[in-house]
């Protein structure tokens, strides 16, 4: 019994599904995507967390869970954790020294064009290196005087499941500078508008923990003024 309806003709419809009804893919062009280099001061020091502890199977973990799960700790034993801490929170390459992972940057500008109510239009910045950005100050790529000086760290005493625990973490000194390569798309934030973002996230954002925009305890750790802005090379 015949169906109702036209039949198939076995002639694909072309005003439907040919190419020609698909906009056609424009890519940037050189004139769009604009290479930068942004300079910074530190005007507070960074307190640097590297959160790999919480992973139950790092290395570090382990190492501090082998001290802490200990119910009677001797002097020696806090001493131990306090060092296991200090390495483990280090955001820390041979190649690069310390860093600030360009995950943490790229989130830095996020929040900052929040401020302005331009989070959508954050992806017109790109912070253009593939794992972070060096940090630099005395002993930035010596890990064995790092270790050894004292003034290189922080303790402090924190709420940890409504106890208080004595944490510590890496101290960055005032005065640390770093370059971030920045890959910006112009068809979105122009560079007038990248120089206010980044001077909003030196000021009213920051890095690091206790930094201006910290979700849980917000502090001044971490600012920044910019040095200069300069073209990248292509």
């Amino acid at each position: 019994m015949a169906g109702h309806g036209a039949a198939w003709s076995g002639k694909a419809n072309h005003r439907l599904f040919g190419a020609d009804s698909f906009p056609k893919y424009k890519p940037k062009t050189n004139d769009t995507m604009i290479k930068l280099n942004l300079n910074v001061r530190g005007i507070r020091p960074i307190i640097m967390h590297n959160g790999r502890t919480a992973d139950p199977l790092d290395p570090w973990a382990k190492k501090l869970k082998s001290v802490s799960a200990k119910r009677k700790k001797t002097e020696e034993d806090h001493e131990l954790m306090g060092e296991i801490e200090f390495e483990a929170g280090l955001y820390w390459s041979d190649d690069l020294g310390v860093y600030m992972p360009a995950d943490n940057l790229q989130r830095m500008f996020l929040d900052a064009c929040k401020k302005i109510r331009m989070g959508r239009e954050s992806i017109g910045i790109m912070v253009d290196t593939e794992y972070g950005c060096p940090i630099v100050f005395e002993n930035h790529k010596n890990l064995k005087k790092l270790k050894a000086d004292p003034e290189a760290r922080i303790r402090k005493i924190v709420g940890l499941a409504g106890v208080k625990v004595v944490r510590t973490r890496p101290l960055i000194p005032t005065g640390w500078t770093m370059e971030i390569p920045i890959e910006l798309d112009a068809d979105i934030i122009d560079r007038d508008t990248f120089e206010q973002i980044a001077e909003i996230a030196g000021h009213r954002i920051g890095m690091g923990d206790w930094r201006p925009a910290a979700p849980k305890v917000p502090g001044s750790f971490g600012r920044f003024v910019v040095e200069s802005i300069s073209n990248g090379s292509n």
